[in-house]
């Protein structure tokens, strides 16, 4: 027969399957041309199977004379049990919140470190050369003009929902007279200037974090390092110093409007006198008030464009980074301008009142 061996005996054919071999085996001995001895029985053995653990979720392999792990309902076996939860429970859940926490400590300290350093920079960079006149101007009317509507809209009507809600609430003590003052007071020193960061802040910081992001993940400023070119200088002086003279000017006109809305609303609603109320306001506020607001909008400037600059100049990860940047910035902006508000109003108290 075609393919068979003539050394091999005949009572060794080959069987059509391995599956439940147990007859003597041959092997043969002495290479090529020498005989077939025979061998002890053997069988076949199986592949290794995989099977899954009900409650483990572990696949264990049964190979040949392993021990075999029985996976019954109801039980998992001990053995197992120890491999798959060797950290207990409550003590992986304690070990992963206490790692997440020291990295968020890490994170909140990394970026004010630099944000701080950013901050140096910028002060070691105002005085070099060159001025970079036209980004200024540029700056002014991106952040100015193209920012008025918002915070002239919410101005008038903060205005007017604070002046009335005074009149309504007060008018119950016999003070509906002071009305006027106390929501003057109140806008020159609180709202205006805090409302103006929050709303045209977060419009002016989320836009520049995008811009410098995007030139982040695209390379650009990593050309601008390679040129030599001074990036901070180009790219984040010309908005800081552009800031320190939008947000006064945008806390100016909506403590304005915001007085004027506080009025209107006053005479129509209340049938209040308006040159009484004017009177007694002009009366009770005194220049600082005034001052004590643009101190203030000064502040958040700088602070809100350096939030901005530094989130857009750490973008990492590409465009799904810079989305996480935008974000971050609306939220570090809005948390800077409370946070900061408190302080400088304890600051000011003391230095003026």
């Amino acid at each position: 027969m075609r393919g068979r061996d003539p050394g091999r005996p005949a009572g060794c054919a080959l069987p059509a399957s391995l599956d439940g071999v147990s007859e003597p085996c041959h092997r043969r001995v002495g290479g090529r041309g020498g005989r077939w001895a025979a061998r002890r029985p053997c069988r076949a053995r199986r592949p290794p199977r995989r099977r899954r653990g009900p409650h483990t979720g572990r696949d264990v392999r049964d190979e040949g004379r392993a021990v075999r792990v029985r996976l019954r309902a109801g039980r998992a076996p001990g053995v197992l049990r120890d491999l798959a939860d060797r950290v207990p429970r409550a003590g992986r859940q304690l070990r992963d919140g206490v790692t997440g926490l020291e990295l968020s400590l890490r994170r909140t300290v990394v970026w004010y470190g630099g944000l701080g350093l950013l901050t140096g920079r910028v002060m070691r960079s105002l005085a070099l050369p060159p001025k970079y006149f036209r980004l200024i101007l540029r700056e002014i009317e991106s952040m100015g003009v193209q920012s008025l509507g918002v915070a002239l809209t919410a101005a008038i009507f903060t205005g007017m929902v604070f002046t009335i809600q005074s009149a309504v609430n007060m008018a119950r003590f016999g003070a509906e007279t002071y009305v006027g003052p106390v929501a003057a007071l109140a806008i020159l020193r609180e709202l205006g200037p805090v409302l103006t960061a929050i709303l045209v802040g977060g419009k002016v910081a989320s836009g520049i974090t995008a811009e410098l992001g995007s030139m982040k993940v695209t390379e650009q400023i990593d050309a601008l390092r390679t040129l030599g070119v001074n990036y901070v200088k180009r790219l984040v002086v010309p908005r800081v110093l552009a800031s320190l003279v939008v947000f006064p000017l945008l806390t100016v006109l909506t403590d304005a409007v915001g007085v004027l809305g506080g009025m209107v609303i006053m005479f129509v609603e209340r049938g209040a006198d308006m040159y009484a109320y004017w009177n007694t306001m002009t009366y009770w506020v005194v220049p600082k008030d005034f001052l004590t607001g643009i101190g203030k909008s000064v502040f958040f400037g700088a602070v809100v464009t350096l939030i901005g600059c530094y989130n857009g100049l750490s973008t990492e990860g590409g465009t799904e980074g810079l989305g996480r940047a935008t974000t971050a910035t609306v939220v570090h902006v809005t948390m800077g301008v409370i946070v900061s508000d408190f302080f400088l109003t304890k600051l000011f108290l003391t230095l003026f009142y």
